[in-house]
């Protein structure tokens, strides 16, 4: 696990995860850390990891919520002037 800001780091170990958060196990203290939202590493090289948000904290174990973000659909282009219509269903 590492900050948002890169500013640090903890060796941890997943002890449970589902689709929308996990229970972690943290190595070394965490005062002073920014554990509202942090990374969540999930390979050896950190090429694949999830945003957390701290949900609570009991000594060295956490409960992180993954923090997902929402897109809004794409907003269709004005059709130009060599667009055919659409057709349109009764």
């Amino acid at each position: 696990m590492y900050g948002i800001d890169g500013t640090w780091q903890r060796a941890c170990l997943v002890l449970d995860v589902s689709k929308s958060g996990a229970q972690i196990a943290v190595d070394g203290a965490l005062e002073g850390l920014q554990l509202e939202e942090f990374f969540l590493a999930l390979s050896t090289l950190g090429h694949a990891h999830r945003r957390c948000r701290l949900k609570w904290l009991n000594g060295g174990l956490l409960g992180v919520m993954f923090v997902t973000t929402v897109t809004k659909p794409k907003r269709r282009a004005a059709p130009g002037p060599n667009t055919p219509p659409r057709a349109v269903s009764s």
